[in-house]
């Protein structure tokens, strides 16, 4: 039973090693997901700034070399609503990866309950079967004892007999 026991501790041992790699990766993408956050967002400010720069150049003068046509800003409109979208899909999936964080901690916690409970459990089957041994033994020499102290009566015994 209790190689059982051992068999089912070492395969919870495991299983704690693999979750903590494993959030240790969600982890990894959490910062890369940050990283990636912060990029676009600068970026997303940046053509922003970019785009009323343009903006600006068109209300005051038509004929600079900065004017846009509509055709262009429409352009410059779907591609920082295509920035808007990669965003909150970053982001997105930053929030997944955190609540896959969240819940691979929740099961590491779990694991390591029933490997603690699985130590202890072993750790009282041992002490049972140490104090068997135990008393085992101390059966053994009691009976010795007393079978040593059988024979020195008899032989007194006899001693006194024979004188």
């Amino acid at each position: 039973m209790s190689k059982a026991i051992e068999l089912l501790k070492d395969r919870i041992s495991l299983e704690v090693s693999e979750m903590e790699s494993h959030m240790a990766l969600i982890q990894s993408s959490i910062e890369k997901g940050q990283h990636s956050i912060h990029m676009l967002t600068d970026y997303v400010r940046q053509y922003s700034e970019k785009l009323a720069f343009m903006g600006q150049c068109t209300a005051v003068d038509e004929l600079t070399p900065h004017t846009i046509s509509g055709t262009e800003l429409k352009a410059h409109n779907q591609f920082a609503g295509k920035l808007m979208s990669a965003l909150a899909a970053q982001v997105r999936q930053n929030e997944t990866n955190k609540a896959y964080l969240r819940q691979a901690a929740e099961n590491l916690k779990h694991l390591k309950l029933k490997q603690k409970t699985l130590e202890q459990l072993l750790a009282r089957r041992e002490a049972v079967l140490e104090e068997k041994q135990l008393r085992r033994a101390q059966k053994e020499l009691d009976e010795l004892a007393n079978g040593r102290y059988a024979r020195t009566l008899l032989l007194k015994s006899a001693e006194g007999r024979l004188a």
